[in-house]
């Protein structure tokens, strides 16, 4: 019996130990200031006419940033997304399309913490220029054409997210975004993704 109520006493000890170094690992998170990188990874929901030829993809993003204060920060972030789609066509045979964007936003990150080095929410948005390239082959019974498209645009996004911080220089992140081109805002992509944040 003795032996039993050591060992939950022990056993509640080490809990306790644990949960406060994790706290204090956390504690001045959302104070830290300076260089910080991120990486995400998104799954990439292409609307309007993309969305209508191609399906759901996968994409990434890789920002570098500068925390000014706890709240704001400035970034340069990379964001590609990749969709494909496949038809068929009794008349033109199979059509095979791959739809392609890579974006490069300049913008502020806003942060504002809901539960003290904990948890935040974030807001952000960039202008940039996108480049979509467009490639599509159609094998039909007599014949195979491929062709292919490019074009670069002025873009902009919008994200919103979390931010929750496991250490005072690593967090993960979570976040919503729409990035589209100025000439199309309603061809663009939302992407949903998370990823990691690490400050310098």
């Amino acid at each position: 019996m003795k032996l039993r109520v050591v060992a939950t006493a022990m056993t509640a000890c080490a809990l306790t130990f644990g949960v406060a170094e994790g706290v204090r690992a956390q504690q001045g998170a959302f104070d830290r200031q300076g260089i910080y990188v991120s990486a995400t990874g998104v799954a990439a929901i292409p609307l309007g006419n993309p969305g209508d030829i191609v399906d759901v993809g996968g994409g990434l993003t890789a920002a570098l940033g500068w925390q000014f204060s706890p709240s704001l920060a400035i970034e340069g972030e990379f964001l590609g997304t990749w969709s494909s789609g496949e038809y068929s066509s009794i008349d033109i045979g199979s059509i095979d399309i791959d739809y392609a964007t890579y974006n490069f936003f300049a913008g502020p990150r806003v942060r504002v913490p809901i539960v003290p080095d904990t948890l935040a929410l974030t807001a952000g948005a960039g202008i940039g220029v996108q480049i979509v390239e467009i490639e599509g082959s159609v094998s039909g019974s007599f014949f195979d054409v491929s062709a292919s498209a490019e074009e670069t645009l002025f873009a902009w996004q919008v994200k919103g997210g979390l931010e929750a911080p496991i250490t005072q220089s690593l967090a993960l992140v979570f976040d919503v975004r729409y990035a589209a081109s100025a000439d199309y805002a309603g061809d663009g992509t939302v992407g949903v993704g998370g990823g990691i944040r690490f400050g310098f």
